[in-house]
């Protein structure tokens, strides 16, 4: 039997991704807004770690284009702190 979910989140092995992930109760972990809550992590050309799509944060102002030529993928490590800020700054 196979569940199929419209805007569900698929992954292939070996694939690295970053999710984020809500719970209920003592259930399995899902993932938050379906590929809303996922970014997919690649090497660019000069093999840095980047995250796909670049993160929308708080504090964006203006409308959101998609495929605006300043949405470029942003470095693991720069998502990585901008995450930590906010989770911190949520508590």
């Amino acid at each position: 039997v196979r569940n199929l979910v419209m805007g569900a989140p698929q992954f292939s092995v070996g694939q690295q991704v970053v999710v984020f992930l809500g719970e209920s109760g003592p259930r399995v972990p899902f993932i938050l807004g379906f590929s809303q809550g996922v970014y997919r992590v690649a090497l660019n050309a000069a093999g840095d770690a980047v995250v796909s799509p670049p993160p929308m944060m708080p504090g964006v102002v203006g409308p959101v284009v998609r495929g605006a030529p300043e949405r470029v993928p942003a470095p693991l490590a720069e998502f990585e702190r901008r995450v930590r800020t906010m989770a911190g700054a949520a508590r």
